[in-house]
């Protein structure tokens, strides 16, 4: 372990004491710091390298009531003593609590090289990225791309006198682009990706491609009448947001321990349609971004199976929730999502798509525990006989999530991998959604 890592250790180490001293309930401790550095490109040109530190320390307090306080402290406040930032976290404590008696397990470290990376990899993959882009989409102008190396260190600690310290590095690629003809211009677009190693073209990393491709429609604008259009798919983007939507309604603590999530008792059984398999990921290997791999019980997160053909196999719930259920320990959590694909390329189906809508830039509202919501389309392409012939405006989406994955037309063979999570793209067949 770095010695930077040790030292973030024994200042946990050090507000876990002077908690002890003063009896404090149930307290844990958050330490996080990280070195970043970022080459930032405008309209083509690099303008600026950067180097960053940030740290960050965090103090939770639990009562016997459940109730939480919590208080963060960033960069120069670190440098108050554990006392007192101790006594500032105090304040909101109504009432003296009972140590929770949790199983830890050995501490973990995921590897990291900590400053040690090649800068020249990355402006080597920024130019990579502006030539493929400039001979494929002429018509694409990038504000800006910016990429980075981060590493750092997350320490975890509480009063039961458990540690855990995390060591995580990554590269992190963004661009900000849009289309003009010289005339006209579509809205700006943004998309990023985290990369373990920057060992493929940028421009094959995630969904960039596709979502460049999208970018590039919105030149053409479509007037046609939607309610007549047969199929939505969904690209990687917009499905890592409608999965964190499906967690919120049917799988937390706050929905499951409630009763309100309408699966709260329908563990084991079908509820999704049978292609659909979706895991719980913290691997390192295929989620790069760190801040989950240790749970809020200061337990090491692991992989889990949450839907499996179509069937409920975990929920995701804390520590708590699963002693409160009486539940075996899954150690998933809330966690990042992989699921699997399907059989046949994406191009393939769309190709064979005779009317469709893509989506990836959504927003939504009123999610329930039934899970009805809205969403907010923009810049949706309209697809006819297998050609994409234009974007949408803005457009009001009426569905039900669980509708919703029991109407799969189609999911691709290709993964976007995205660093927060690894996920198909998905055809929803009518049924499943209504265009307003």
């Amino acid at each position: 372990m770095s010695s930077r890592a040790e030292e973030n250790r024994e200042l946990v180490i050090r507000c876990i004491n002077e908690a002890k001293k003063r009896r404090q309930a149930a307290m844990e401790c958050y330490y996080r710091c990280f070195n970043s550095t970022l080459f930032m490109y405008r309209y083509g040109s690099l303008m600026s390298v950067q180097t960053d530190y940030h740290q960050s320390m965090e103090y939770s307090i639990h009562d016997d009531e459940g109730n939480n306080y919590k208080n963060v402290y960033q960069d120069s406040d670190i440098l108050l003593s554990p006392a007192n930032m101790l006594t500032e976290t105090e304040k909101g404590v109504r009432a003296r609590g009972k140590i929770p008696e949790y199983v830890f397990e050995d501490p973990v470290v995921i590897d990291s090289r900590l400053n040690n990376f090649d800068g020249k990899l990355i402006t080597y993959r920024i130019n990579e990225f502006v030539d493929t882009v400039s001979k494929k989409y002429p018509q694409i102008r990038f504000k800006s791309i910016k990429g980075s190396y981060q590493d750092g260190v997350n320490v975890y600690g509480n009063l039961s006198g458990a540690t855990k310290t995390e060591v995580y590095d990554k590269y992190l690629f963004s661009a900000m682009f849009c289309a003009s003809d010289g005339t006209d211009a579509s809205n700006l677009k943004s998309y990023s990706v985290s990369l373990k190693e920057p060992d493929v073209p940028l421009f094959e990393a995630g969904a960039f491609d596709e979502i460049i491709n999208n970018t590039n429609l919105a030149l053409r604008s479509y007037e046609g009448d939607l309610k007549q259009y047969d199929t939505l798919i969904i690209m990687p983007d917009a499905l890592e947001k409608i999965l964190k939507l499906v967690m919120s309604a049917f799988l937390t603590d706050k929905a499951v321990l409630s009763k309100k999530s309408i699966w709260t008792e329908k563990l084991g059984q079908k509820v999704l349609d049978e292609g659909i398999t979706i895991s719980s990921v913290y691997d390192k290997n295929r989620i790069v971004s760190a801040g989950k791999h240790i749970s809020q019980a200061g337990i090491v997160n692991r992989d889990a199976l949450v839907i499996e053909n179509g069937v409920l196999k975990n929920f995701c719930l804390s520590y708590d929730g699963e002693e409160e259920l009486g539940y075996e320990h899954t150690f998933c959590d809330y966690g990042f999502f992989s699921m699997e694909g399907g059989k046949e390329p994406y191009r393939k189906k769309l190709a064979e798509t005779e009317s469709g809508l893509i989506i990836s830039r959504i927003q939504t509202q009123g999610l329930d525990y039934f899970g009805n919501l809205t969403l907010m389309i923009k810049n949706g392409v309209v697809v006819e006989n297998g050609v994409e012939k234009g974007t949408i405006g803005t457009k009001c989406l009426k569905l039900n999530l669980e509708e919703l994955f029991n109407n799969i037309a189609w999911i691709s063979e290709e993964i976007a991998y995205s660093g927060n999570s690894s996920l198909p793209w998905i055809a929803i067949d009518r049924k499943g959604f209504s265009v307003h």
